[in-house]
């Protein structure tokens, strides 16, 4: 993923791309805030893999917490799927 994505930083901390689409940014080293299409933002959350976003709590974005080593892959699983989602949007735009 990392050779397909760019990265940058910004007032939010280090967002990762691809093209112009954001998949996710970090704050610091302890909270990533990822986008979702809402249906999957909803089941992520009912999920318990992530809350709601911290500012928008009504939107497709989540906030996920790094507080444990362990927790980093799930945040990387996290930004995973909203990378996959991003490439099949993509996909289906370019047919």
């Amino acid at each position: 993923m990392a050779r397909c994505i760019g990265t940058s930083t910004s007032l939010c901390g280090t967002e990762f791309r691809i093209g112009t689409r954001e998949i996710g940014h970090m704050h610091g080293d302890s909270l990533i805030d990822i986008p979702f299409p809402t249906k999957v933002r909803h089941e992520i959350v009912a999920a318990g893999r992530a809350q709601p976003h911290h500012i928008l709590p009504d939107s497709g974005w989540i906030s996920f917490y790094v507080r444990e080593p362990a927790d980093v892959e799930q945040g990387i699983e996290l930004l995973r799927l909203s990378f996959d989602l991003a490439v099949q949007q993509k996909a289906r735009g370019a047919g």
